[in-house]
């Protein structure tokens, strides 16, 4: 046996430093562990804060932790006001100066230990991939010059979605460096219970919330009551709806600051009695039936990870148009008249009436739930995501360490 398929027998050796290991990206890395071919570990920190001021469940809060090749490091955030939103893991240099890896993941720009990894990793000749959102909206100036030039010391680049990649195409970065590595959820486990939630179950699901006749639409929200999530505009929508006789039971599932500033307005409006405030539900079960047992999902504000948490239980969702930069990547799911539809930001009459005609006469759900689970099947996955990590870490890598096909 000659001396490169020796070293094929050798699994490349690949890490990721993230600040955190959110909930939902315990299915892919889970893979990417699994992956006979592929050495894979994850070097994170346990923090629910991001570096942007946020908080997320992470795989300690749902206890999915089994299974992870994960490396605890200790995730710090700079206090200095002017600084305020930086990130730091004083391991992750260490760590960087003294393992033989084949490649490096890291995640964030706001992570001073990430700026520092690509000095050293590139006097060990060691290649960087960057994953991230990329960018959400246009950038020039400034900014854009140190992001460009953090983003340019990494070889390759895994990106959430194909307006990111455009753009950076279109300023200075090379195609065949620029991979659309989408999002996923635990997409398997959603297979499974929409496979079992049966036309029996959501007629219990939509009486349990009063959906008794033909003439009542049932709509759903689920993430923080923040103000970027706009859910005052469903409530005024929905205010301007029972003006004409139109009847919608919204349920709103998570919580969250404006909770109780949108619980008065509801009972200003006079619309308390249409909406359900479920609270904070990590059981998918729970949320998977009441997904499928919903008309419409609404979100007026802010779309990040409701839109596959929508579609892949064949719910279209209802948004508005992405003209002021808020959405996240995720929302190049939702395609007018096909997977969803747009509204006007900002319009509680817009909404409202996007909302009339998605919902009556019948409920654009019977002709679009089809497109709205293939688009999460097609691209939205852990298995997706895994076979465009290995695409891009392979762009990087000699041939002789190229990681071969998982199964």
């Amino acid at each position: 046996m000659n001396s490169s398929k020796a070293k094929r027998r050798t699994p490349p050796k690949v890490a990721l430093f993230s600040w955190s290991i959110p909930h939902y990206r315990a299915p892919l890395f889970r893979r990417l562990t699994a992956n006979p071919n592929l050495n894979f570990t994850v070097y994170a920190g346990e923090t629910r804060l991001t570096p942007t001021g946020g908080t997320v469940a992470t795989i300690d809060d749902v206890n999915a932790t089994e299974d992870l090749r994960w490396h605890k490091l200790s995730s710090r955030h700079v206090t200095i006001p002017i600084l305020r939103g930086l990130e730091w893991q004083p391991d992750a240099v260490t760590i960087a100066k003294t393992e033989n890896f084949d490649a490096v993941i890291t995640f964030g720009i706001r992570s001073v230990s990430n700026w520092l990894l690509r000095r050293v990793l590139s006097n060990r000749g060691i290649p960087i991939l960057e994953w991230g959102q990329g960018l959400k909206a246009p950038e020039a100036g400034l900014k854009w010059m140190i992001r460009k030039r953090y983003l340019k010391r990494a070889k390759a680049q895994l990106l959430y979605g194909t307006w990111a990649r455009d753009f950076f195409a279109n300023h200075g970065f090379r195609r065949d460096e620029l991979f659309v590595v989408r999002n996923s959820l635990d997409h398997q486990a959603q297979v499974a219970l929409r496979k079992e939630i049966i036309d029996e179950k959501i007629q219990d699901v939509r009486s349990n919330y009063g959906i008794e006749n033909n003439r009542t639409r049932l709509v759903v929200h689920s993430g923080r009551l923040e103000k970027r999530k706009h859910i005052h505009l469903l409530i005024e929508a929905m205010s301007i709806l029972r003006k004409q006789d139109i009847d919608v039971v919204a349920v709103l599932i998570g919580d969250g600051p404006e909770h109780v500033n949108l619980d008065k307005l509801a009972r200003e409006r006079g619309v308390a009695d249409q909406i359900v405030w479920l609270g904070a539900c990590y059981d998918e079960r729970v949320i998977a039936e009441l997904f499928c047992a919903s008309d419409l999902c609404v979100a007026p504000g802010a779309v990040g990870l409701l839109a596959m948490h929508s579609l892949v239980y064949g719910t279209p969702i209802l948004t508005s148009y992405n003209t002021t930069w808020s959405h996240g990547p995720e929302v190049e799911t939702v395609i007018e008249a096909h997977t969803g539809g747009y509204f006007a930001p900002h319009s509680a009459t817009g909404l409202a009436s996007k909302m009339k005609k998605m919902l009556f006469p019948k409920p654009c759900k019977i002709e679009m739930a089809d497109a709205c689970r293939k688009i999460i099947d097609d691209f939205y996955t852990p298995e997706y995501q895994e076979k465009m990590f290995i695409k891009a870490i392979n762009s990087v890598l000699p041939t002789h360490r190229q990681i071969e096909s998982a199964m």
